[in-house]
């Protein structure tokens, strides 16, 4: 693997040129140093594993703030670690954002040694994030070679390009979703917690999205429900409303409680086990629980009880003030699972109640074959 490219930014280029060159030196690292109006060009066209940009004084901050506007195009545009490097680290503590691929350092003796200790500890996370492009860049060539024959099928001509390249780039997208939740191609077995979308994506609520009450205990399942409103039917964009005055939800209940609600309380050991892993915990629910799995820090393992049901207005819905906050998203096709499992629970028939045992024993009587099995 290539050294990881470390960028410079900073006005001042002899203040940081000895670190530059000390880390260059070193064989660790490749280094290259800019001033703040050459920043965004440098980092589009040979995007960096790490910047260390130089943040000055200014009495009041706004866009116009000299390497601010830098600073905002890694965050926004190529996502990388951020080793801030200012004379005046007290007056950006607050302003940037609070995560932990950002890191303030204070310019002065100290400075070469804060740093190289930063980027050792950024260095694992540049090398995932590197490896992570590196697949998703060749997933999307192979979407893409795929693909292209087609399009220049459908669009043969010289004046076609736009709607060619259209096909190409939007079916590309499509594709590369999908090979990359191909676990056959991948090799690997899923984990429970891939399931999640998290952080949600999008401002719209979608059906197996998981809500938490705001504020409550993030350990405790009855803190917890899911959405089972049909995604098309909470589409709030613009002056289009949602179809729906309230969303319709399934309350979470603990582990105990929900094998207790199926009959299963009094199963304990190995039985338990045996039956979770060869029974519900494949199918995905069971009788009236839908089975929730861990997102370490937050969602704890836990069912949502199907049968428990509340319909919350949008008021409780809305904003940071809402009575709920959206804590993920069920990908597909496991928000279908859910849609699947309400349905075998609110639209099966009324049945009477019928005399299972004799209706058995008349089969067994019809049946002589050997039911046996090796």
């Amino acid at each position: 693997m290539n050294l990881p490219e470390i960028l410079f930014v900073d006005d001042e280029r002899e203040v940081v040129e000895p670190i530059a060159s000390f880390l260059q030196n070193s064989g660790e690292y490749e280094c290259q140093i800019v001033g703040f109006d050459e920043a965004e060009e440098c980092i589009r066209t040979s995007p960096p594993d790490v910047v260390v940009l130089d943040l000055v004084l200014q009495s009041e901050i706004d866009e116009t703030t000299p390497g601010l506007e830098a600073f905002d195009f890694v965050w926004k545009e190529h996502f990388c670690p951020v080793i801030i490097h200012t004379g005046f680290p007290e007056q950006w503590v607050g302003h940037m954002p609070d995560h932990p691929f950002v890191r303030i350092i204070k310019k002065g003796s100290n400075s070469q040694a804060e740093i190289q200790k930063g980027l050792h500890e950024f260095r694992s996370h540049v090398e995932t994030m590197r490896a992570a492009e590196m697949h998703i860049r060749r997933q999307f060539a192979f979407a893409v070679r795929e693909l292209a024959p087609f399009a220049f099928t459908i669009y043969p001509g010289a004046g076609d390009v736009n709607a060619r390249s259209d096909l190409i780039v939007r079916g590309g997208r499509r594709r590369l979703a999908a090979l990359m939740d191909d676990l056959a191609v991948q090799g690997d077995l899923m984990f429970s917690w891939e399931q999640y979308i998290f952080p949600s994506v999008g401002d719209n609520l979608l059906m197996g999205d998981i809500l938490r009450l705001r504020d409550r205990d993030k350990d405790d399942p009855t803190s917890f429900c899911i959405v089972l409103t049909p995604s098309c039917d909470m589409v709030r964009i613009g002056k289009r409303a949602a179809k729906v005055d309230r969303v319709l939800v399934s309350h979470c209940i603990s582990i105990e409680q929900g094998l207790s609600s199926i009959g299963k309380g009094g199963i304990r050991g190995n039985k338990l086990k045996d039956l979770m892993g060869n029974g519900f915990l494949v199918q995905g629910h069971f009788e009236n629980v839908l089975v929730i799995p861990e997102f370490i820090g937050q969602i704890p393992h836990m069912f949502a009880n199907l049968r428990d049901l509340e319909l919350v207005p949008w008021a409780d819905l809305d904003g940071e003030t809402g009575k709920y906050e959206r804590v993920a998203s069920l990908d597909s096709p496991f928000r279908e699972l859910v849609a699947w499992a309400y349905m075998e629970i609110a639209c099966r028939p009324g049945l009477p109640d019928r005399d299972i045992e004799d209706w058995c024993a008349g089969i067994m009587k019809t049946y002589s074959g050997d039911i046996s099995h090796d």
